[in-house]
């Protein structure tokens, strides 16, 4: 996906790639900055996914951006999977 934020005079490309989990889900393995900021993993159905992304409420022009290309592959996966 490549997308242009006017307001930062910037154009990004992003790449999605989907996944299939082989064998038991382990635990995650966060980095010092990752832990001191309370990351989580959290497993749920692609409907549900999209359904917290809606639910998001960025402030930020940038959060806003993140969540629109987030929605987007989103609904690429789920038209993917079926």
């Amino acid at each position: 996906m490549i997308e242009y934020r006017y307001g930062f005079f910037q154009r990004q490309e992003s790449f999605c790639f989907l996944a299939q989990v082989a064998g038991k889900i382990k635990k995650p393995n966060f980095t010092k900055r990752e832990k001191a900021r309370d990351f989580k993993v959290k497993w749920v159905k692609i409907s549900q996914a999209i359904s917290l992304v809606d639910k998001d409420l960025p402030l930020t022009y940038k959060g806003k951006c993140i969540q629109l290309r987030e929605r987007v592959f989103l609904e690429e996966v789920k038209n993917q999977i079926g």
